[in-house]
């Protein structure tokens, strides 16, 4: 789960410094690339970071938790 997070985070970083350099006068194709790394980013770290959250608490309060 560890390595996933990690993962994620490295792409997301990627993703948004993509997006940083796009100028003003470019065209949609300059844009999907980084789109597509930000969604496979939160795709890598939604899960682990959730299935983390939830484990904090007992399982009796789970539903509390969500």
């Amino acid at each position: 789960m560890k390595a996933m997070s990690v993962t994620g985070m490295a792409v997301g970083t990627v993703g948004m410094f993509l997006l940083a350099i796009i100028e003003a006068d470019s065209n949609y194709g300059g844009s999907v690339a980084p789109l597509i790394l930000l969604g496979l980013a939160l795709g890598l770290s939604i899960l682990p970071a959730t299935d983390t959250f939830m484990g904090l608490f007992p399982e009796s309060e789970v539903g509390v938790a969500g």
